[in-house]
């Protein structure tokens, strides 16, 4: 599969000069990841290894397709493929997500409603262990340059594999966000709610999460600086003396470059540290990782 990936660019290169209507954009990135299995990570905590290790060295590709067929004056709509594959140089772990959704927008004055369904695959090592189906409603109203707007979405999880059973159920999300810009840069604040519904009640889940973004640009030059806190609450599980609840720490750099027209260099650091209030022999869901990578991204 590597292989093909690395000849997806000219090939896209190529269609896209024929067919202006699609928006096409590859990336691909290696880097180092200090922590490749996390305990808390529902994708990769079930994989079936005993020999592996922590630390290894990753490779991330993505294709994004985008085809809008319809642009009118008060209503645009695409069809949307996005696919992500993950990879190690040490462990036999293999990662692959995926998606496709219609988004459709329709605009009045400052006004946009937005609904977008969605539909996503993933797969561990070429099996596949959950599928997501999903609908978006977003409200924006335009200040000037700025932003605000809201969002609720619900999502239907499957499992495809016996190890998942207990995620079968339904996942909503709420939240609002504010966005800022300026010249050459601008700023994002959002705050959303979350409530995890599953089969297995000791693994539903709610809480809330707040994320920031900064980015500014120079010539040929951006840089990027986001965070993010998430507050994850579970039911009371009697394995456990307490009730689990965790505290999510997120920060991550990037600085990107113009090589070429629509090509980008960039350099991204990435660092997560979780605290939980389970820390046992046993079962200690605390955990910290660093990820730095180096990646090209071509979009046309």
């Amino acid at each position: 599969m590597n292989r093909y990936l690395i000849a997806i660019p000219f090939i896209l290169l190529s269609w896209h000069s024929l067919a202006q209507p699609f928006e096409v954009e590859m990336d691909i990135s290696r880097g180092f990841n200090d922590n490749v299995f996390l305990e808390s990570d529902e994708i990769l905590s079930a994989a079936d290894s005993d020999n592996y290790e922590s630390e290894d060295v990753q490779t991330q590709a993505g294709i994004f397709l985008a085809y809008e067929f319809v642009d009118a004056e008060y209503t645009d709509a695409s069809v949307i493929v996005d696919y992500f594959q993950e990879w190690f140089d040490n462990n036999e772990l293999e990662t692959s997500i995926h998606s496709y959704s219609l988004p459709v927008a329709f605009y009045l004055g400052d006004y946009r409603l937005k609904t977008t369904l969605s539909h996503s695959q993933y797969q561990l090592s070429g099996d596949d262990v959950l599928a997501y189906r999903g609908g978006k409603l977003e409200l924006t109203r335009r200040l000037g340059d700025h932003r605000f707007g809201g969002q609720w979405s619900l999502t239907e999880k499957t499992p495809k594999d016996a190890r998942y059973d207990g995620y079968d159920g339904q996942s909503s999300d709420i939240g609002g966000y504010f966005l800022w810009r300026g010249l050459q840069q601008s700023a994002r604040l959002a705050v959303h709610g979350f409530d995890n519904r599953y089969q297995d009640e000791y693994l539903a889940t709610r809480g809330y999460y707040v994320k920031a973004s900064y980015k500014h640009g120079y010539r040929h030059h951006r840089w990027t600086l986001s965070g993010r806190y998430k507050k994850t609450h579970y039911n009371p599980d009697p394995l456990y003396t307490d009730t689990r609840s965790d505290r999510l720490f997120f920060l991550s750099y990037q600085h990107s470059v113009d090589l070429f027209d629509h090509t980008d260099l960039y350099f991204r650091c990435e660092y997560s540290v979780n605290r939980s209030t389970i820390a046992e022999q046993d079962d200690d869901f605390n955990y910290q990782q660093w990820i730095n990578s180096v990646g090209v991204r071509i979009a046309l």
